[in-house]
């Protein structure tokens, strides 16, 4: 690997996170993850899987009216990612 792709990937991977919590910032519109948790998340789970969490997750805050704590809306996020990876791959979440 050599210096460019590390800075390529780098770039790539900046880009991702800051579009993930844009969309956060529309979807859900308030506790917006911090770079580590969208960074993890990207470690664990593909792009589209993390954008189909923060989707999903928008929906279940507005559904309850706003009523969940920051902590909370990371959880369920995860939550959703992990069980719809483990779904896929055939494994117990």
């Amino acid at each position: 690997m050599t210096v460019e792709d590390i800075l390529q990937e780098a770039e790539r991977r900046e880009k991702e996170v800051c579009a993930l919590r844009k969309l956060w910032s529309v979807s859900v519109g308030k506790h917006i993850p911090s770079v580590v948790q969208v960074n993890t998340w990207l470690a664990l789970h593909s792009f589209d899987a993390v954008v189909e969490g923060v989707r999903i997750a928008g929906k279940k805050f507005q559904m309850m009216d706003g009523d969940m704590t920051a902590d909370h809306l990371v959880r369920f996020t995860s939550s959703v990612m992990n069980t719809r990876k483990a779904s896929r791959t055939g494994k117990a979440a």
